[in-house]
């Protein structure tokens, strides 16, 4: 009974990590189908799925900085 025992101690010390591996490759492969799936089918743009891209449109640019700020501190 001992040995069975230190084999379930092993397996359950194995079956940690391994699932700690393999959770990330779950969920982005559920998210990949399931999801995205859905999101186009209601007609949703996601990012990366322009047909080119060369071609990407830049919805909000931050203001270039104020030089009046850095003239006003001399």
């Amino acid at each position: 009974m001992g040995d069975f025992w230190t084999f379930l101690t092993y397996l359950n010390s194995l079956a940690g990590p391994t699932l700690m591996l393999l959770y990330p490759l779950g969920a982005s492969f559920i998210y990949e189908r399931f999801v995205r799936e859905q999101l186009r089918k209601h007609g949703v743009k996601l990012m990366g799925s322009h047909p080119s891209p060369k071609k990407v449109t830049v919805l909000h640019e931050s203001p270039p900085p104020s030089t009046q700020a850095i003239k006003s501190s001399h």
